[in-house]
């Protein structure tokens, strides 16, 4: 017949056994966490298929979980926040503006952004 003390020690026992179950788990769980999460890409400005008057623009953006960042075929780096910024020279009329992320486990995201350019046109007078 148990007696009380050994029923609570294998009580004890058996709450080891199952907390150091729950703590394995909880620690795969976080180690596999960027696989779970993978990588985002948010741009914060511009907006996509905005009309712009301005030849130079700047574009920027968010990234996490990131092991490579390219902008229109071009390697960039984000600071340690995963905070990017790039100025651009835009072409007139229609265009295309690459961001390109991959991560650790290489899965890649594209995002394009497609912009406008159109140039302020001068209306002078005529004098005739």
């Amino acid at each position: 017949m148990k007696t009380l003390r050994h029923k609570t020690l294998a009580g004890f026992k058996w709450g080891l056994v199952v907390g150091g179950i729950v703590l394995i788990l909880s620690y795969g769980f976080y180690a596999a966490r960027d696989l779970i999460t993978g990588t985002d890409v948010v741009v914060t400005y511009p907006t996509d298929s905005v009309k712009v008057n301005d030849p130079m623009l700047d574009v920027s953006g968010h990234v996490g979980n990131v092991a490579w960042l390219s902008f229109n075929g071009g390697q960039i780096l984000s600071d340690e926040k995963g905070n990017f910024k790039e100025t651009v020279m835009l072409a007139p009329g229609y265009n295309e503006i690459e961001i390109k992320v991959i991560d650790k486990f290489n899965r890649e995201i594209n995002k394009i952004l497609r912009v406008v350019y159109a140039p302020e046109t001068k209306h002078t007078a005529l004098n005739i």
